[in-house]
């Protein structure tokens, strides 16, 4: 963008890739970019500001007849989730939210499915629709089978207190079908 001193091509033709999308029944995806890198980056003014301008692009998405859904990854500290969640899902006009994490703690190399699993409980508990699932090797290498297997059965568990409350939508039920952690 610097380089050729252009707006992002994405951003610029959001109006079109809206068109196209309808056009052919797709639902766009729209993620952050300014995830925070630690903790001590969370919830800082680029991040709010980018919350923002993806809630624009959600209500023009939305109020034009198109679908759209929120992705985030990001570092909180667990006294920030809620706030975090419930910011997104108000600017978002409660397009379905989808978390990876977030990630609770700096100093989890290799355990970042058991930290996140914690802050996806705590953000399934605050609203978020939706939690991926984070493997141990996230932040450090290309992920294994067992990697995938062991982020799966962290973020499983993490669902469950929402589970077993009923507050899961419809659409994202199926999850809920897989094998237990025993069939793995």
């Amino acid at each position: 963008m610097i380089y050729n001193e252009r707006e992002n091509p994405l951003y610029e033709h959001f109006d079109r890739l809206l068109k196209i999308a309808r056009a052919h029944d797709v639902t766009l995806s729209l993620g952050d970019g300014l995830r925070p890198g630690c903790l001590a980056d969370a919830t800082d003014r680029p991040q709010v500001e980018e919350t923002i301008l993806l809630g624009e692009l959600t209500e023009k998405g939305v109020g034009g007849g198109g679908s759209g859904d929120d992705r985030r990854t990001r570092s909180c500290s667990l006294d920030q989730i809620e706030a975090n969640v419930l910011l997104e899902k108000k600017l978002c006009k409660g397009a379905p939210f989808y978390v990876l994490g977030p990630l609770v703690t700096d100093i989890s190399p290799g355990y970042d499915h058991i930290a996140c699993a914690i802050g996806g409980a705590l953000a399934g508990r605050a609203g978020a629709d939706f939690l991926c699932y984070v493997t141990p090797a996230e932040h450090l290498k290309l992920p294994s089978v067992d990697d995938v297997r062991e982020g799966v059965i962290a973020t499983r568990i993490a669902v469950t207190p929402r589970t077993l409350r009923g507050e899961i939508r419809k659409r994202f039920k199926r999850i809920l079908r897989c094998p237990g952690p025993e069939k793995f």
